[in-house]
């Protein structure tokens, strides 16, 4: 494995763990759970079209959160999402990879694993006369696992990568009313080298939060979890997913 990861995880750590030393501290828990649904899982081997358009599936989803906050100064966060989806199908373009071609028409069943772990800090840059009203800005440090287990009557291959990466972080809350907000929280790495906004990695959540009590609340809202990597290599495979999820998440002291 490389030494990335292993960097990337410290880091996060270190930042959940630095002495906030401020008297409105306040720690909390985040649970959120949903269905995800696949509008795009795709797998193309060199300049070839997708083999997997045809691919569709839905899967639990699960995210565990701790935060660490202050109105006026850091957030910190950890979280915690794993990921796991079983696919089935006809491959609807020929699929090159290390030398083998798996033909369009083939039966194919791919088990598409992506878990991650990130650190996130971020920092107030606008706060309204509400405290609930406000933008943050930071950035989150995360690690993930990316298996794919891809089979067929005439072949199969599995392949696994680790990396470290770094995102752009940013959080937003707009009070409706005395019980009610907008909530979104956005991690983000555009591709510099292929679509903007298709590759790299996104993970968008928007929710309307409800406030129970002064130690939890309620949100109802959708997850959009999209990217994509090509290495552009001759015997190589490329790969892209779109997932959205309805979810709800319910946070607590």
């Amino acid at each position: 494995m490389s030494k990335l990861p292993l960097i990337s995880l410290f880091l996060a750590v270190t930042v959940l763990t630095y002495p906030a030393g401020a008297s409105d501290t306040d720690s909390h828990f985040e649970v959120e759970a949903g269905v995800i649904n696949t509008h795009n899982f795709e797998l193309h081997g060199y300049q070839q079209p997708s083999a997997t358009a045809d691919f569709t599936q839905s899967a639990p989803d699960l995210r565990l959160e701790y935060w660490r906050t202050q109105p006026q100064s850091w957030n910190y966060g950890l979280v915690a999402q794993p990921l796991s989806v079983n696919y089935s199908g006809s491959l609807s373009a020929p699929l090159t990879y290390k030398g083998k071609t798996y033909e369009a028409g083939e039966e194919a069943r791919v088990k598409f694993q992506f878990p991650t772990v990130r650190g996130t800090a971020n920092y107030p840059v606008f706060i309204g006369h509400d405290p609930d009203s406000y933008v943050r800005i930071g950035g989150s440090l995360i690690v993930r696992y990316a298996n794919i287990d891809f089979q067929t009557p005439s072949g199969s291959f599995k392949s696994v990568n680790w990396i470290g990466l770094p995102l752009f972080n940013v959080e937003t809350s707009t009070p409706l009313s005395e019980h009610y907000r907008v909530f979104t929280r956005s991690d983000f790495l555009p591709s510099v080298d292929g679509n903007t906004l298709l590759d790299g990695l996104f993970d968008v959540s928007v929710g309307l939060r409800r406030q129970i009590n002064k130690d939890s609340s309620l949100d109802l809202g959708v997850r959009l979890f999209f990217g994509g990597y090509d290495p552009k290599k001759v015997d190589d495979y490329a790969s892209r997913i779109f997932y959205d999820a309805i979810v709800l998440r319910y946070s607590f002291r």
